[in-house]
C-alpha cells in the first residue's frame, strides 16, 4: 500500500499533464474558430480523451487492479468546456480504455469514467456556457468527483474491511487532488477562453476602427502627443 505523502506525489505528477490538456484546448479554438459547435465539440472530446488516456498510463496502485490518477478531473471538465458531445465521447472512450485495462477495478473504473463524464454533462446542461463558471462550481465538480469515486470504490470485488482500508488510505491524497486538480484545470482552461476572447475583441475593433476609417469622407489626422 502506498504511503498517503507518495500518493499526493504521484498523483500531483500525474496533474502536470493537464497543461497538454490546455494547449491542445488552445489549438482548437484558434485553428476552428468558426466550425459549427458541434464539430467543435466532438474534436474537443476527441482531445479530452486522448489527454484522460495519456493520464491513465501514469497512474498510481493502491492495490494491485485498483489504479487512481487524475483522469476524474478531466472526464469531468469535458462537457463544462467541451460540450455536450464532448462529455459524451470522452466517457465512453476513458471508460472502454480503463475496462480493456483489465484489473479488478476494471468495472469499477468503467462506471467512474462514465459518472465523472455524466455529472459534467449535467452541470453543462444547468449551465448552458462555460463563461459563468466560477472557482466555486470547480470545487464543487472536485468534490463530486471524489465523493463519486469512493461510492464505485464500493463495488470493488473485495471484502469489505479491504475496501474500508482503501477509502481510508486513500481518503486525505484523493480528497485534496481530485478538488485541486479540477480546480487546476478549470482555470486553465478558463484563462485560455478568456485570452482568445480579448484577441476576438481587439481584431473585431481593429476591424471597425478600419471601415469607420476606409470609408470616411472627411479626413482624419492620427497625433502622437509625445512628439509634439
Amino acid at each position: 500500500m502506498n504511503s498517503t505523502i507518495q500518493i499526493l506525489i504521484d498523483l500531483s505528477k500525474n496533474v502536470a499533464i493537464m497543461v497538454t490538456l490546455m494547449f491542445g484546448y488552445s489549438l482548437i479554438m484558434k485553428w476552428f474558430p468558426k466550425k459549427p459547435e458541434w464539430l467543435r465539440s466532438i474534436i474537443y472530446g476527441i482531445l479530452f480523451s486522448l489527454i484522460a488516456i495519456i493520464a491513465i498510463q501514469e497512474p498510481v496502485e493502491m492495490i494491485p487492479g485498483v489504479l487512481v490518477d487524475s483522469t476524474n478531473a478531466i472526464t469531468v471538465l469535458a462537457a463544462p468546456f467541451g460540450g455536450i458531445p464532448a462529455g459524451v465521447i470522452t466517457g465512453l472512450l476513458v471508460g472502454l480504455h480503463r475496462y480493456y485495462l483489465g484489473g479488478i477495478g476494471a468495472l469499477s473504473g468503467l462506471g467512474l469514467m462514465a459518472s465523472t463524464a455524466l455529472i459534467g454533462i449535467v452541470f453543462r446542461l444547468w449551465k448552458r456556457s462555460e463563461q459563468k463558471i466560477r472557482i466555486s462550481h470547480l470545487v464543487a465538480l472536485g468534490i463530486s468527483t471524489y465523493l463519486i469515486a469512493n461510492l464505485w470504490a464500493l463495488t470493488l470485488p473485495l471484502p469489505m474491511d479491504e475496501i474500508t482500508n482503501l477509502i481510508k488510505n486513500g481518503a486525505i491524497p484523493l480528497g485534496i487532488i481530485y478538488p485541486l486538480a479540477t480546480i487546476f484545470g478549470g482555470r486553465l482552461l478558463m484563462r485560455e477562453i478568456d485570452h482568445q476572447r480579448t484577441i476576438k475583441t481587439l481584431e473585431e475593433s481593429e476591424k471597425k476602427f478600419r471601415i469607420l476609417f476606409d470609408q470616411s469622407i472627411n479626413m482624419l489626422m492620427l497625433v502622437d502627443l509625445d512628439t509634439m
